[in-house]
């Protein structure tokens, strides 16, 4: 598959709760015609995120044909904490059969908080109990990075220890750049590194105002929900308006040949959110000719 181009609905969550519809409209006359849900709730869209709330995966897929519209993946709804999720009974079964009815990669987890290397290593014989669930039904297992990944125990980091032991056939990587940027590493020698481990990226662009790009540096401590806010709002910004080498990372993503789609997702902006994806729609498109 070549690479194509998508739209994480976080990006424009306040615009699919009253009509889900008619809101992946919007978008989908915008040129985006692949589209990623941040959150799945296999029981029941409502909420601070837009979930797939009570639309089976029958209303699925009649409602992606009627609007010419794919859905690339879907995060589930786990805690971000490994013991947490451990104990939490997710029911990974439904989740990896509704990516399989509605013909998507599969489903995500989009964040994880590691306390030392022993969390890594429990959290990655987990993720190999789920790839082999979602195997059953045909779909991959993907894990989302933000920059906590790029924290290191014993000398390597967070992302490297998960990917050495885990089923590379099976798990794979959904690499977040900007995020991957914040954690002090170069997206592209990442992805170069990482190879077929990745298949979906997600793109936003980081501020040149930005004073304090690695959020790692000096840091020695846990990287919990506390750090993480080290972040703010405003180093966000739309693609190709920052620092970041999208040229690049698309080169990259296409050699490997394994990425299937680059993802946009601006998780705030100053702009409102239409305006803010069609910034990144006006710049990327020219990549996707």
């Amino acid at each position: 598959m070549s690479l194509q181009l998508g739209l994480q609905l976080f990006t424009v969550r306040n615009y699919l709760r009253e009509d889900l519809e008619a809101g992946l409209k919007r978008f989908g006359d915008m040129g985006f015609k692949n589209v990623e849900f941040p959150s799945y709730d296999p029981e029941a869209l409502s909420g601070e995120k837009p979930r797939i709330r009570n639309v089976t995966s029958q209303e699925m897929n009649e409602m992606m044909e009627r609007l010419g519209m794919h859905m690339i993946s879907f995060s589930v709804p786990v805690p971000n904490y490994v013991p947490e999720t451990l104990d939490c009974n997710f029911n990974w079964d439904a989740a990896a059969k509704y990516a399989m009815e509605i013909h998507c990669a599969g489903p995500s987890v989009s964040m994880m908080f590691f306390k030392d290397r022993d969390e890594v290593l429990r959290f990655a014989d987990y993720c190999n109990h789920v790839a082999k669930i979602c195997k059953s039904y045909g779909v991959k297992f993907i894990y989302h990075n933000h920059f906590q990944e790029f924290q290191k125990f014993d000398g390597e980091h967070v992302l490297d220890i998960f990917l050495a032991n885990t089923d590379p056939d099976w798990v794979k990587i959904e690499l977040d750049t900007f995020w991957v940027k914040r954690g002090g590493v170069d997206p592209v020698a990442y992805l170069d590194k990482i190879k077929d481990r990745c298949i979906l990226i997600h793109q936003k662009d980081l501020s040149r105002e930005c004073t304090n790009i690695d959020l790692l540096a000096g840091y020695e401590g846990f990287v919990g929900q506390e750090k993480f806010s080290d972040a703010k709002k405003d180093e966000f910004i739309e693609v190709g308006q920052g620092v970041l080498d999208i040229p690049g990372i698309i080169d990259k993503a296409r050699e490997i040949g394994s990425v299937q789609y680059l993802i946009i997702e601006q998780d705030y902006s100053r702009l409102d959110p239409v305006s803010s994806a069609q910034a990144s729609y006006d710049y990327i498109k020219k990549f996707f000719n």
